[in-house]
């Protein structure tokens, strides 16, 4: 029979806070990790220095009690230094990392314009809303009807609430680059007694912190009726 073939049971037992390993195979002398800052004088090998070490193998008998082979054996130390990567310069202060931030930074404040617009709009606050166009504001809607002119617009919004008075949109998501604000939700209210909701998307160019351009996607069937049907009452 070989030393390392002497097989120990491992037993629980009470070690002061201090890590026990008592129970391993025959090897060459060496530090275990919880040593790592004390030198092994058997040796001379020190941890905290690395350098290759022996380390044996568990066999494949299997036992029902804890098996003294399966005790931990210090990984092999690789004393040799990489060469950094490809891109490891970009990943910590490349161009890429530094563009990735400023597109980030640069998107918060559109989305921040389209959010206080949106506000104004469930405010029914047409000044606020007027406030935040640029001044050659340009609304366009579900069906590319387009009306031009931030004061045309601020009559045309006041217009609009008169209609339908509790009228509110409600943003699910919200997507912004490069000054271009893209979201979804749904829109909807009650237009002579009848509420009406609708799946809506909306586009916002934003341009000195301001909206140049706002944009309605929805089906606008709800209101078309609603509409159609105070006409044939009229």
């Amino acid at each position: 029979m070989k030393p390392n073939q002497v097989d120990v049971f491992s037993f629980p037992v009470l070690g002061h806070f201090e890590q026990i390993d008592e129970a391993r195979e025959t090897r060459l002398a060496h530090q275990l990790v919880s040593d790592i800052v004390k030198l092994d004088r058997l040796d001379r090998i020190d941890l905290d220095f690395a350098f290759f070490h022996r380390v044996t193998g568990a066999h494949f008998d299997v036992r029902v009690h804890p098996y003294a082979n399966a005790a931990s054996d210090v990984s092999i130390a690789n004393p040799l230094a990489k060469a950094l990567g490809e891109h490891h310069g970009e990943s910590l202060h490349g161009d890429e990392a530094k563009r990735r931030i400023y597109n980030y930074l640069m998107s918060m404040k559109p989305v921040e314009t389209f959010t206080q617009f949106a506000a104004a709009i469930n405010n029914h606050d047409a000044k606020a809303i007027a406030a935040l166009m640029t001044a050659d504001h340009v609304f366009v809607d579900g069906l590319a009807n387009r009306v031009q002119g931030a004061a045309v617009m601020e009559a045309g919004w006041r217009g609009y609430f008169a209609m339908c008075p509790d009228y509110q949109i409600r943003i699910e998501q919200v997507l912004a680059e490069d000054g271009v604000v893209l979201a979804v939700g749904e829109a909807g209210g009650t237009i002579d007694g009848v509420s009406w909701q609708t799946p809506t998307a909306w586009k916002a160019v934003i341009r000195d912190g301001k909206v140049a351009e706002f944009r309605v996607f929805a089906d606008n069937k709800p209101v078309y009726e609603i509409l159609a049907k105070r006409q044939r009452s009229s």
